[in-house]
């Protein structure tokens, strides 16, 4: 453990923040970050420059401008991840962070385009409430893995575990952000996603207090018809009436997490 959590505490990045908790506790060995700002290493070098712990990053994997961090417990596990990631071994890469064995097996199997699995919606084929712990729609960065479904019962425990340990150094933050992943969430393949903290669900019918934006998201088409009223009928995971028009399409996804 660092022996000053003021530091850590210190922290803004969302992402920085939630996924070196448990690696400040034991509970891991490493971080990986593709794409991270100067800012961001900044800050790592800030928390961890002075410790036992290593910060190497580069722009081998990502391209210019673009750089790959990683904060190691020693040089070996260090060492494992770049060669991993060297061979597009990205099965050992999972086993290396922690991600559950179902998860690096749905990412592996692809997209069917391709390319590799990067959510779980199309898992999503009625209407049901998931927990909290696996809202990954909203930036909050407690989980670092594509889910292989939002019912993962070992995804639920490693974010529920972060929360807690992050909820010793930040509870403010986190309180809020258990607030937001406890949400009723609209997300849309090529809009981003909006949610409602505070809503209410009654068969079909949901009532709410307004919904806000994702992180991330500047607009959408469907925003503004969602608040216009505080309630609006869910017909399945695809499609919703609210105000009298009916949105119908399968590149919405509709979740309700608790």
């Amino acid at each position: 453990m660092l022996s000053d959590e003021v530091a850590l505490n210190a922290i803004t990045d969302s992402r920085l923040f939630y996924q070196t908790v448990d690696l400040v506790h034991g509970e891991k060995n490493i971080y990986l970050q593709y794409s991270v700002n100067d800012r961001h290493i900044e800050t790592a070098n800030e928390v961890f420059g002075d410790t036992d712990y290593i910060v190497d990053y580069t722009d081998q994997y990502t391209g210019e401008g673009r750089t790959t961090l990683v904060i190691g417990r020693d040089e070996t596990i260090v060492s494992r991840i770049w060669q991993a990631i060297e061979d597009n071994d990205f099965w050992t890469v999972g086993e290396l962070l922690g991600y559950p064995e179902c998860c690096i097996e749905s990412y592996m199997s692809g997209d069917g385009n391709g390319g590799p699995k990067m959510d779980c919606n199309d898992t999503v084929t009625e209407l049901a409430t998931y927990p909290s712990a696996t809202n990954v729609l909203l930036e909050v960065w407690h989980l670092s893995h594509f889910l292989c479904s939002y019912d993962c019962s070992e995804s639920v425990t490693i974010g529920n575990r972060r929360l807690d340990l992050a909820e010793q150094i930040q509870p403010e933050r986190v309180a809020t952000d258990r607030r937001k992943l406890a949400s009723f969430v609209v997300h849309h393949d090529e809009h981003g996603a909006c949610y409602a903290t505070d809503y209410t669900l009654d068969g079909a019918e949901v009532t709410h207090h307004g919904f806000e934006l994702a992180p991330g998201v500047s607009t959408q088409p469907f925003h503004d018809a969602l608040n216009a009223t505080e309630s609006l009928t869910v017909h399945d995971p695809h499609s919703f009436t609210v105000d009298g028009e009916t949105y119908d399409d399968p590149a919405f996804t509709l979740i309700f997490f608790e």
